[in-house]
């Protein structure tokens, strides 16, 4: 099982601009996601993302090099997993109950929490993914490099602060409907076809407090 500490960053504030959060985010620990459980056709896309925290929101920064992108879902809730798409899922109280997000390169964003048990696990509402900031930055080249910022606030966990907690998680890349489909992930999974609601290969994050 990986292990990352997620460092506590009081400068961070869900009220700076986007802009601002992203040239913040730079001094943060990159790590890459490069993992492919399901071995599938064509480039393996460049993917990696830094994570930070303020005690009250969730900073997340994915950098993705692949050599195309679709973005076809632009309601909450929408499959994006289906578009250029990456994911964070999280156990925050470490009980295999977790969050899902999954966000579109233009940001769109998929939500939900629960037990892995599919049918059990319970859409946010467009309000609540309201509450969830996110910018992407799109550049074209030979291939396509996008970047992804999103906010995240406690609320959306029933807890007041992430400072000093200890919990499981795991990071994705992937694109069901792209020319060529991919399924990366930061810890690794081990299971016959692709799925990512598997939280018992999360890996351990450290909220840190100092």
């Amino acid at each position: 099982m990986k292990q990352l500490s997620v460092p506590l960053m009081p400068t961070l504030s869900s009220e700076r601009s986007l802009y601002e959060i992203s040239g913040l985010m730079a001094a943060v620990e990159k790590h890459v996601i490069n993992i492919m459980p399901w071995p599938g056709e064509g480039p393996v896309p460049e993917v990696s993302f830094r994570i930070a925290h303020n005690g009250t929101s969730i900073f997340l920064q994915y950098m993705v090099k692949e050599e195309a992108v679709k973005a076809v879902y632009l309601q909450p809730n929408d499959p994006v997993y289906r578009d250029s798409c990456v994911e964070f899922f999280l156990d925050i109280a470490g009980d295999g109950t977790y969050h899902n997000f999954e966000f579109n390169c233009i940001g769109t964003c998929l939500s939900a929490y629960g037990p892995a048990t599919r049918g059990e696990r319970k859409y946010r509402s467009a309000e609540e993914i309201a509450t969830i900031r996110r910018g992407t930055v799109i550049k074209t080249e030979k291939d396509v490099y996008w970047e992804l910022i999103a906010v995240i606030p406690v609320s959306l966990f029933n807890i007041t602060s992430l400072t000093g907690r200890t919990a499981r998680g795991n990071f994705y890349k992937c694109g069901d409907d792209l020319p060529h489909p991919q399924y990366l992930a930061w810890n690794g999974i081990k299971t016959e076809r692709p799925d990512f609601h598997q939280p018992g290969f999360f890996g351990k994050l450290i909220f840190q407090s100092a």
